[in-house]
């Protein structure tokens, strides 16, 4: 095990996997508890966009990415109400729309379609350590603000009345969540991959919420089952008698690890005692 880690690449595909895992699944809880999944999606794909930008103008990926998503962020967090326009219509095509753009610009650009292999699987085993340290700094800071003002970001998603009642502007700390969501999204994207960004902001999350009932012990088993799949997502891809695509191993293993979860959570509910049942002579202390 010591010297499967002693490649450099090696270590920095687990820090990639891991810092994608902790900024994903600490924001995914409240993605899905507020039912805005689709949201990430749709944040998920500008930033892919952004990238592709990036790639036919020669700019810096990540600047690109930040660019188009917290652009995204800001208006779909800002962006009244509509009984005419759904807001699930708006991501729908959103998404479509910068999927069908991205795909444009790369078809068009030298290495494009390496490079749409690499916004849909990643490049987890190609990343650099300039790139380490952007995704450290930038997910660092999400998770602090998010930490410190999690009392207003949470009454503001879940309870906007008591919100306004506190003198808390919902709309504000609204578009703060959004916007930490946008920033952990666009900076992990180029080395994770659509589909690992995803499956990180979703997954692991529920996982936690199937087998837990307090919100802290739902983020500690979700960072769990992230940590998790990433060190053996990336154990499966770079050891030679496997050789597997890293982003979707890291992504079965974490489905697999929600599968337990379901398994575990089914198994308590039926140890769980029946309203009006009564438990046996002697089960008590």
């Amino acid at each position: 095990m010591i010297a499967w880690l002693e490649p450099s690449f090696v270590q920095l595909a687990l820090m990639a996997s891991a810092l994608t895992g902790i900024g994903c699944a600490s924001l995914g809880v409240s993605v899905v508890l507020r039912r805005i999944v689709f949201v990430g999606v749709a944040l998920a794909q500008l930033a892919s966009l952004g990238v592709a930008l990036a790639v036919w103008f020669d700019w810096n990926p990540l600047t690109s990415a930040l660019v188009t998503t917290l652009l995204g962020a800001a208006i779909l967090a800002l962006a009244p109400a509509s009984r005419r326009l759904p807001t699930e219509g708006t991501l729908g095509t959103i998404f479509v729309g910068a999927w069908a753009f991205g795909i444009l610009l790369l078809s068009r650009a030298p290495h494009g379609e390496e490079e749409l292999h690499h916004l849909l699987e990643g490049n987890v085993l190609g990343v650099t350590t300039s790139e380490i340290t952007q995704m450290a700094w930038v997910i660092g800071i999400v998770l602090a603000v998010n930490w410190i003002f999690s009392k207003e970001i949470r009454l503001s998603g879940f309870d906007p009345e008591m919100a306004a009642a506190s003198g808390i502007r919902a709309w504000f700390w609204n578009l703060v969540f959004y916007l930490s969501v946008a920033s952990v999204i666009s900076v992990a994207i180029h080395a994770a991959g659509l589909l690992l960004v995803f499956t990180m902001l979703v997954v692991p999350p529920q996982a936690g919420l199937v087998v837990c009932k307090r919100m802290r012990t739902t983020h500690i088993v979700s960072l769990i089952v992230a940590l998790t799949s990433s060190v053996a997502g990336v154990y499966l891809s770079t050891r030679p008698d496997f050789d597997l695509p890293t982003g979707p191993s890291v992504v079965a293993v974490s489905v697999i690890c929600f599968a337990f979860a379901l398994v575990i959570s089914r198994l308590q509910t039926l140890g769980a005692p029946r309203p009006g049942m009564r438990r046996p002579p002697g089960s008590e202390g």
